[in-house]
Parts: structure tokens; sequence; C-alpha cells
């Protein structure tokens, strides 16, 4: 009966049947895959928790790509002044760059940690035209720092199949523009020692998608929120300095300006010269910080209206003008010091509402609203939401004004969110805690 079912169907139907079934098909093995290598690692790990169990102190080697998605300097800070740990950082290539450029983020990298005084080396020996290997470290345990292949392979599977492994994400998972499987259920999450999530929210979605039901994930809070929890100034200086002083504004755009419709948070094409225009415009009473996210200039680049000297023009409009600078670094001094943002990024949804300033989140239609998932929709109300030129330049005046006060929906988010997870601990502690207990716990 079903084979006559079949024969009766016309040709496009069955066609369309049988690419589903195959996606059915491959699916399962995918994840059937998955669930043998988070098998395989669960005893790999166990072999390597025994083999370091009465070590008085571990090697950590920190795998970074670009400084910009640095979301775990308080982990180090605190490894460092712990003597259960000997931590370093290893600065990798990103490979989708062409040679030059990929040992120019490297030589950045290297600097950026160089003088914060932490111990950091190059992953290119440009003497010798070589690559390190992490069997020259001796890592006891290798902490990630972005989840997709983005680097060489001995910095990736080849790290994560050997060592003990920890995760934290790079940005704070509000929204679902890359997707659950790339965000919850690679290969590289399955093989992952330790991954500590930000927030419940993300717990849970990764329970529900990834292959071994996230039981290497722990909710610890997101360190990267932990210096802006401080109610201060900030450190240093992070802005130009300015007479008399102005209102400080940030302008954040993301990086998707290439992806479709269905994948896209960026809206800088359509904003790019109206935010120079604004700069201009209330040079007398606003400062502003270009911080774009760090993958931006590399897709523009490459776009069909924009290409490098374009970019590099533009780039450099915001760097040299009287009253804007260009920040592709570290940015929590940025935001303490700053009156408000306005950006389309992630991460920043969540970030920005722990300085408590107004911020204008970039939504020009309501599939970009879509793309935002419920922990970030609940940030996200928080926010002013900009549909257009209008509406940017409108909260832009009020803020010069004085105009804008939180919401209690603001003081409700941090109040249920973020106090929970960060008042009686801090989540670099509780990274630190777990990392220990588990080797601790198998050494008695």
């Amino acid at each position: 009966m079903l084979n006559y079912i079949k024969e009766t169907l016309p040709p496009s139907t069955r066609a369309c049947l049988g690419r589903a079934r195959k996606k059915i098909q491959n699916k399962t093995v995918d994840q059937i895959d998955k669930k043998i290598l988070a098998w395989k690692m669960r005893r790999h790990h166990a072999k390597e928790i025994e083999r370091i169990k009465h070590k008085k102190r571990i090697k950590v080697v920190f795998l970074v790509i670009k400084e910009s998605v640095w979301k775990v300097d308080t982990v180090f800070q605190k490894m460092l002044d712990d003597p259960f740990f000997d931590p370093v950082i290893l600065a990798c290539p990103y490979v989708q760059h062409d040679h030059g450029r990929m040992i120019e983020d490297i030589d950045r990298a290297y600097q950026c940690f160089s003088v914060k005084g932490y111990p950091v080396i190059r992953a290119y020996d440009e003497k010798n035209d070589a690559w390190l290997s992490i069997e020259e470290l001796d890592p006891d345990l290798v902490f990630f720092t972005v989840p997709h292949k983005l680097t060489r392979p001995e910095y990736y599977e080849g790290a994560y199949s050997k060592y003990l492994t920890c995760y934290v994400p790079y940005y704070c998972l509000a929204t679902s523009h890359v997707g659950d499987q790339r965000t919850f259920n690679q290969l590289f999450h399955c093989a992952m020692w330790k991954i500590f999530m930000p927030h419940q929210f993300s717990m849970e979605r990764a329970r529900l998608v990834a292959a071994n039901q996230a039981v290497n994930c722990e909710v610890t809070g997101y360190p990267s929120c932990e210096s802006l929890l401080v109610n201060c100034k900030g450190g240093k200086r992070a802005w130009k300095e300015q007479k008399p002083e102005k209102k400080k504004f940030i302008f954040s755009p993301h990086h998707s300006i290439n992806e479709d419709a269905e994948s896209r948070l960026s809206n800088f094409l359509e904003y790019a010269e109206f935010m120079v225009e604004l700069m201009r415009k209330y040079s007398n009473e606003t400062q502003w910080s270009f911080k774009p996210h760090p993958l931006l200039k590399s897709k523009l680049y490459i776009h069909p209206d924009w290409g490098r000297y374009k970019t590099d023009k533009y780039y450099s409009l915001w760097e040299s003008s009287d009253n804007s600078q260009l920040d592709e670094g570290e940015y929590g001094d940025l935001f303490l010091q700053s009156d408000a943002i306005i950006h389309d990024c992630s991460s920043f949804i969540v970030e920005y509402l722990l300085v408590e300033k107004p911020c204008l989140y970039l939504a020009s239609n309501d599939k970009q609203i879509g793309l935002i998932n419920d922990y970030g929709l609940k940030a996200l109300k928080a926010y002013d939401i900009a549909k257009d030129k209008q509406d940017i330049e409108a909260f832009l005046v009020s803020v010069i004004h004085g105009g804008r006060r939180l919401k209690s929906t603001h003081v409700q988010f941090l109040s249920e969110e973020i106090e929970p997870l960060y008042n009686h601990e801090s989540p670099s502690n509780k990274i630190l805690r777990c990392i220990k207990n588990e080797i601790s716990i198998a050494g008695k």
C-alpha cells in the first residue's frame, strides 16, 4: 500500500519527501555521532583528572583569537592570584583573514595583554615562520573563548580532543541569530569538559538542544559583567578629553550585514552615514565612541558597496574627529563612563543594562526583534526601540537634555535576573571553585 501511494504521488512531491527523509536521517546520525563523542570525551576527561589530581599547581592555557571577545578577564585575574593555577594566554590566528592581517591581530592581542602585565605568548614564531604547538606549553587545562572553527586545527579540535577544556560563551546569549545548533550543539560543545553558562535560560535551551543534554554545563553568570557591576566611574580614563564636558554616546553596530533577514541583527548599512551626521550636528553637546563588533570590518571589506578603502576611511573618521573615538578592545571603563548607548549587538543587550544608563536598540523591523530570545526580550523591555532615524535623533536629544530616566522594567531586570546570580558570589569565583572542586574530589 505504501509503495502504491508513493507511485501515485507527483515526481516533485516524491523528490521533496526524499529530501526531507534524508535530512531527518542525517540529523539523527549527527546526534548519534555527538552522543558518542560526548561519551568518549567524558572517559578521556576522567583520565585527565586522574593524571592531574595530585598536582599542587595546574597549567591553564587560554586560547584567544581576538582580544575584543575576551570575556574571561576576571577569571584570568583570579587564577593569577590563586597558587593552584598557572595561567597563560596564547594569542591564536583568525584564519579567515589573510596572513598579514592575521599576524596583525595576533600582535594586537599580544600587546593588549602585555600592557596588562599578563603572561602571553604569540602562537606564530615569525623568526622561524612556524606555529607554536600547544604541547610545548604542556597544559593541564585549556580555556576556549569562542566555539567556532575560526583558527588553526591545533588550536581547536587538536586541543579540545586532547585536554581538559572549559568554555565561557563569547556573548551573553540574549539572541538566537546564530541558531541553537551552533550555539549549543556543535561537536565542540559535546567535547567540552565544562561550559559555564551566563544564565538559566541558556542552560534550559542547551538541555533541549545539545546531544549530551548539557550535562557538562554549569550556570555561573557572566564573568564579563563583573566589572560593570561596580558602581563607579571606572578605572583609567576611557574617553577622549573634551572641554567643556559633553554627553558620551556609544554607537555599537553588529557585524551581520551580509546575512539574510532571518539572521541579521545589524542595521549598520542603513544608519552608517546618519550616525556620522548626528556626531557632527551635535558636536557641541556630545562625544562619541564608535565601538563596532570585531567582525564588522572584515565583512565591510568584502561588501560590494564598501570595500577596504571606504571602510578604512569610515573607521578613521570616527578615530580622528574632535568629538569621537574608535574603540575596538575592552569596554568596561568605556561603558561605566558613558551616558548612553545606541546599538544592535547581541551581548550588549544585557551587559549595558548593568551600568544603569539610557539605552537605545536599533531594530528596523519585527524580524530583528524576533531574533531575540526570551531572556533577551526581558532585557529589551528596559530599552527604547528605534525603528527609524527620527527615533534615534529623538533619543539623542532627550539624553542631551537629561530627559531620560531608568524604566521600571530596567530595575526589574536587574533585580530578577542579575542580582540573584551576582550578589552572593561572582561568576569568576564560581568558575574557579567548580574547577578546583572537580579536581580535588578526584584527588581524595
